[in-house]
């Protein structure tokens, strides 16, 4: 079947960027591992984390790509979600079979989105967890992180009532706005985003490395702040009366905002091997 997402310029940043960012994810994964044997030592708990992260985001990157390819309906599924926006003329095999990739796609987002954050956790344990200190606020993350990723997958769950409202509008039921939705999950995730940068940048001031080192690093804690932006800016959009617009701005942010919190996990942990490494044959 012909692949139709350009007819529709969401649809079609959103393929771009799965394009895109499959490779580079995949390129910044194998550096991490590269970096890991230089560095003389073997991977450690941060680096299989990150991995878990990116195989996560690629097996979704080609579930995605497949599943544009062949659904002619893609972008009008993408624009009934959660029951608004009902086009009843929309065929029912199309909508159901594209409403649970829509739902699959969601909770896969907090289980990379969680591993690549305990990758940073694992990390900052092996740099800086001699310190009782620093080891109790990486810690806490660490737990925040779970426990906000298993209420999260509670309340997607929860969110349609019974749940197989969300892939069959006309089961008698209800579902909570997407708005709702975007409220309840984006804050907890971003926050834990920009506490892990502040902390990062908190705990760096006594890593005993050259000045060019530290700015690198603290680049790194820059970018990885966007992904804590974005889910900020997703809340603003679930807002817009044009769930159309909604929901094809919504998936191209999805996708950096992960990319980001992956490639943040690999590049921190690239940079930091390669960093020390240096250190010591200087």
């Amino acid at each position: 079947m012909a692949l139709d997402v350009f007819h529709d310029s969401g649809q079609g940043a959103y393929f771009v960027l799965l394009v895109v960012c499959g490779p580079i994810c995949t390129a910044m994964i194998a550096l991490r591992f590269v970096s890991t044997r230089l560095s003389g030592r073997r991977p450690g708990l941060e680096d299989w984390l990150a991995l878990a992260a990116a195989a996560i985001f690629l097996v979704r990157v080609a579930v995605a790509i497949s599943g544009n390819a062949d659904v002619d309906c893609v972008t009008s599924a993408l624009t009934i979600i959660n029951g608004q926006g009902l086009d009843e003329a929309l065929d029912q095999e199309v909508y159901e079979k594209t409403s649970k990739r829509i739902l699959a796609t969601d909770l896969s987002t907090l289980l990379d989105q969680s591993f690549a954050k305990w990758s940073l956790c694992a990390l900052y344990h092996r740099m800086f967890g001699m310190n009782r200190q620093y080891a109790l606020w990486i810690y806490v993350h660490a737990a925040v992180q779970a426990i906000t990723y298993t209420a999260l997958v509670i309340l997607q769950l929860l969110q349609c009532r019974p749940l197989n409202k969300f892939w069959q509008w006309w089961t008698p039921g209800d579902c909570f706005p997407l708005s709702t939705v975007a409220v309840a999950v984006e804050p907890p995730n971003s926050i834990i985003d920009f506490t892990l940068v502040l902390l990062a940048l908190f705990m760096m001031r006594d890593l005993q490395i050259k000045t060019e080192a530290k700015w690198m690093l603290r680049l790194l804690c820059g970018i990885g702040s966007l992904a804590g932006i974005l889910g900020f800016l997703k809340i603003g959009l679930s807002y817009n009366a044009d769930k159309g617009y909604t929901g094809d701005s919504r998936y191209p942010i999805d996708s950096i905002q992960v990319h980001r919190s992956v490639d943040v996990a690999s590049g921190k942990g690239s940079t930091m091997d390669f960093r020390l490494e240096q250190e010591d044959e200087v």
